[in-house]
């Protein structure tokens, strides 16, 4: 059995809808509200604020035992410049813990470096500061090259689970500077 429906049912209800769509208010950015920023440090003034500031609402983010990283790695004095890194730490420890780093040069799969050692970290509401010292090997163009890599990292909650952070190394002996900026969550 067919339902048959009239356009007579249908064009007052379209009407209608149509009305209302055309009656409410569009919304639009008004110049008055917009204005150019007139202090161009603004967006430092911003980034400092958010790291000197603590959140105790996530104070809860490094308490866990372990977390993994990636990141971005300025090797300074390097055959490879730029270096993903990929990490894991575990406390085994009071604020002691284990770490494992691997960096590559981005193409190919190609290893630049392989480290692993201890950090000490310490807690401050919702940032970690942490001093490492890993011992690793380096490969390709740095290839039979053992180096110590002492550093610190600086790490700040974002959620619950996840944080963003900073950190800078040295290696001997070939005196490299590292720079490294990465996110990671923790488990």
């Amino acid at each position: 059995m067919k339902t048959r429906i009239s356009f007579g049912r249908i064009a007052p209800i379209a009407l209608w809808i149509a009305t209302l769509a055309l009656t409410a208010p569009a919304q639009t950015n008004s110049t008055d509200t917009l204005t150019a920023p007139t202090d161009t440090s603004s967006f430092f003034k911003t980034a400092i604020s958010y790291v000197s500031s603590f959140n105790t609402n996530l104070d809860c983010t490094f308490t866990n035992r372990g977390s993994f990283w990636t990141g971005m790695d300025s090797i300074q004095g390097g055959s490879n410049p730029l270096a993903n890194s990929i990490g894991v730490s575990y406390r085994v420890w009071n604020s002691v813990e284990a770490e494992g780093v691997m960096r590559d040069a981005g193409t190919a799969g190609s290893i630049v470096s392989a480290q692993g050692g201890l950090a000490v970290a310490f807690r401050i509401h919702d940032t970690r500061l942490s001093m490492y010292c890993d011992g690793g090997y380096g490969f390709g163009e740095d290839r039979d090259r053992v180096f110590c890599e002492p550093g610190f990292r600086v790490d700040k909650a974002l959620t619950e689970h996840t944080y963003a952070g900073v950190g800078l190394g040295f290696q001997f002996p070939s005196e490299r500077k590292i720079l490294e900026v990465r996110a990671g969550f923790t488990f």
